[in-house]
């Protein structure tokens, strides 16, 4: 067994064996192999840290369109293979967004002679956020962003609504340009960060918290009472954010060159929160979820309506979701119990009432790639993991779907994003019909439906059965011959549902 390791960053044990074997180490392939510095992209070495990356982009007018918490530490290869999203998400999405990582180079696991592929496009996706089970990443070419001289903006309110409104309102300014946004709710700043000492301005240009807010004096009655949002914006975005602050009844604490800042913006935010709050008080866990953009601040009334904040303290970043502006919330967590096992179930209650509340969560208390995620397994990952590591020797236990050998979905991303991968899946072996089983319980009850129709064997005297695509144009003579169709329904596509112009392909309205 391989298990891939960058710089052990990462907060759901991505690198850690679960099965022993060899942890290769990635940090020698550590050089920046070419920069275009007129298109701005830039290709280099899984093992290249990020913030070496930056200071090399910068040095050509350019910069990371987003990067973790752990900057300073983190390796490009990590990031890719086990990350997701952080500072510069505002902008830019996530990693899983088509264009984010431009192009991979992979080392597969095959039996005789492993492939050096070169994926570009859309067929990076079964090797991004992958935990490395994929192959292995060895180089990687990412798009950049303009560089920028970017301004801090400390503001302090009296309530988190005021502060997640105005952070929104920030990030749907059109005029300011912004690399992140993050809300602390009181007292996360003042306790866990050193805010009165490294977020707000200090000596001659500190904040005059008594004459603030005349008319309840709540931010001068202490630290613990300020619910603080930073800003990251360029110095023209300075003098609006400022009036937004205003606005929203808060006051700007602090502005200042984020060169001349005694933290990176970036080291309070994201999964550093949660790492400073451990400093201080190792009971304390975290929660990561999406408030989406169509409704994030009634989710966040609704959160903290359920949740007093002896259990749940929220800490939001501003993310760019398909073009519209809403929250990650990495909430901190205290679980009440009396024992261990009491705290868990109690932690385990948290998250089922986030899910059944509209709140998608992406459990950080798991090492399964799956269940970290968006709770489905994905036939495009599986069927690449079968090209490329088809004895399932790189980071075991770490992929449900190829514990399970089954999967639940066609795409890598709810909302399509990842679609295209499929087609670099071996579809005709690992098949997504309505028959495949995704447990134990719904195998039993399909166990007729899917030997009859939807699987067939996955090698000479192997006893295993794999399913069958659901789309009939990717089955081949054999699977016809074998397979029982009596019960089947086929759905064929007999015309436009929407009319679209002559400029388009047919295959637009499709239907399978």
């Amino acid at each position: 067994f391989v298990t891939t390791r960058g710089a052990g960053t990462g907060n759901y044990g991505q690198a850690v064996p679960l099965r022993g074997g060899v942890v290769l180490d990635m940090s020698g392939l550590d050089k920046i192999e070419s920069i275009d510095a007129e298109a701005g992209t830039i290709r280099c070495g899984a093992g290249v840290k990020l913030c070496d990356l930056e200071d090399h982009a910068r040095q050509h007018g350019w910069e990371l369109r987003q990067h973790p918490s752990t900057r300073r530490t983190a390796s490009v290869g990590g990031f890719v293979a086990g990350g997701s999203t952080g500072h510069g998400a505002l902008l830019h999405g996530g990693l899983s967004e088509d264009g984010a990582v431009l192009g991979l180079r992979v080392v597969t696991a095959e039996d005789q002679t492993p492939r050096v592929l070169e994926l570009s496009g859309r067929d990076v996706f079964p090797v991004v956020h992958a935990y490395g089970t994929n192959g292995v990443i060895t180089s990687v070419e990412l798009p950049l962003a303009r560089a920028q001289a970017w301004s801090d903006v400390t503001a302090a309110f009296p309530s988190l609504d005021a502060a997640a409104a105005f952070a929104l309102d920030v990030a749907n300014a059109p005029a300011v340009v912004k690399r992140g946004i993050s809300v602390f709710q009181a007292p996360i700043a003042h306790n866990y960060l050193e805010a009165d000492a490294l977020m707000h301005a200090t000596g001659a240009d500190a904040p005059q918290w008594d004459s603030a807010h005349g008319r309840d004096g709540a931010m001068a009655a202490g630290g613990d009472a300020r619910h603080v949002a930073m800003v990251q914006c360029s110095p023209p975005g300075v003098g609006p954010v400022q009036r937004l602050c205003a606005e929203h009844g808060g006051l700007t604490t602090r502005v200042v060159k984020a060169t001349e800042a005694p933290r990176p913006m970036y080291e309070f935010g994201w999964n550093h929160t949660t790492l400073h709050a451990l400093r201080a008080d190792k009971s304390v866990t975290y929660l990561q979820c999406v408030l989406e953009p169509s409704s994030a601040l009634g989710l966040l009334r609704r959160v903290s309506g359920e949740f007093g904040p002896s259990e749940l303290l929220q800490h939001l970043e501003v993310v760019n979701f398909g073009g519209r502006a809403g929250f990650a919330s990495l909430a901190l967590l205290w679980p009440k119990g009396e024992t261990g096992e009491a705290a868990n179930q109690r932690l385990r209650e948290i998250l089922s009432w986030h899910e059944a509340n509209g709140i998608p969560v992406f459990d950080p208390h798991t090492h399964v790639l799956e269940d970290g995620g968006m709770k489905v397994t994905d036939w495009a990952q599986l069927g690449f993991k079968r090209r490329v590591d088809p004895h399932g020797l790189l980071n075991p236990g770490k992929m449900r779907a190829w514990e399970e050998q089954s999967a639940t979905a066609d795409t890598s991303d709810p909302r399509g994003a990842f679609a295209a991968s499929y087609r670099i899946a071996d579809t005709s072996a690992v098949g997504s019909g309505p028959n495949v089983a995704t447990s134990a319980t719904a195998a039993d009850a399909s166990s007729t439906a899917a030997d009859s129709f939807g699987t067939h064997a996955s090698s000479p005297g192997s006893g295993r059965r794999r399913p069958r695509s659901r789309l009939w144009g990717e089955w081949s003579t054999a699977d016809f011959a074998e397979a029982d169709l009596s019960q089947a329904v086929a759905v064929l596509p007999l015309g436009a549902v929407e009319a679209h112009g002559p400029h388009l392909p047919l295959a637009v309205d499709a239907m399978h």
